[in-house]
C-alpha cells in the first residue's frame, strides 16, 4: 500500500508526502518426497519521505524526497521455532525523480533511489547475531504515451540493464525491455 499527497507553496512549488507500508506473510509445505519440510517467513516494511515538487513550465516536473523507513524479514525455515531475523532501518534515504513532457503525447521518466542502511541478523538456532551497514542505490527511467486529450496513457519502465548492458543483438541473451508497463483509461 503506497500513497502520496501534494500541498501547494507557491504557483510552481509543491510539498510531496509520501507514505508506503507493506506486509506479506508466506507457508510453503514441501512434499513427503523431499523431505516434507515446512517453511514459514513474513515481511514488514513502512517508509515515509517529504520534498518538493517543482514544476517548470507545463513540460517538466522536478521532485527529490528524503526517507525514512524500516523494513523486518523474519523466516523460520524448518517450522520448529529457529527464526532467522534481519531488521534494516532505512536512514535516511533521497528519492529523485524528473518527468518531461516532449510532446503533448510523449513523457520521458527517470529517478534515482539512494538509501543508507542499519542492519541487524539474527540466527536462533546458532545464537549469532550480525551487524552490518548497506547502502542500495538504483535508478529507473520510462516512457509515456498519451493519447484522446490524455484519457488514455500507456506507460513502460525500462528494464535498466537493457539500457546499460544492451539488448545483445549478436548473442540473442536477453534483458527483457521493459521492467514494468501500465495502461490506464480516465472515462
Amino acid at each position: 500500500l503506497a500513497g502520496r499527497a501534494f500541498f501547494r507553496l507557491a504557483e510552481s512549488i509543491d510539498l510531496g508526502v509520501l507514505g508506503g507500508f507493506e506486509v506479506r506473510n508466506n507457508s510453503t509445505d514441501f512434499d513427503e518426497s523431499l523431505g516434507g519440510a515446512h517453511n514459514e517467513g513474513n515481511d514488514r516494511a513502512f517508509s515515509v519521505g517529504v520534498g518538493p515538487r517543482y514544476r517548470i513550465g507545463e513540460e517538466a516536473t522536478i521532485a527529490a524526497y528524503v526517507t525514512l523507513g524500516m523494513s523486518q524479514r523474519t523466516d523460520d525455515p524448518d517450522g520448529s521455532d529457529n527464526l532467522t531475523d534481519r531488521i534494516a532501518w532505512l536512514l535516511p534515504g533521497v528519492n529523485i525523480a524528473a518527468e518531461w513532457w516532449i510532446a503533448h503525447w510523449f513523457a520521458f521518466r527517470a529517478g534515482m533511489v539512494t538509501q543508507y542502511a542499519l542492519v541487524k541478523e539474527r540466527d536462533e538456532s546458532t545464537t549469532t547475531e550480525a551487524k552490518s551497514r548497506d547502502l542500495f542505490f538504483y535508478w529507473t527511467t520510462g516512457l509515456g504515451f498519451s493519447a484522446l486529450d490524455g484519457d488514455f496513457n500507456f506507460d513502460m519502465m525500462l528494464n535498466w540493464p537493457m539500457i546499460t548492458d544492451g539488448p545483445y543483438f549478436v548473442s540473442g541473451a536477453s534483458n527483457g525491455m521493459f521492467a514494468m508497463v501500465s495502461a490506464s483509461y480516465a472515462f
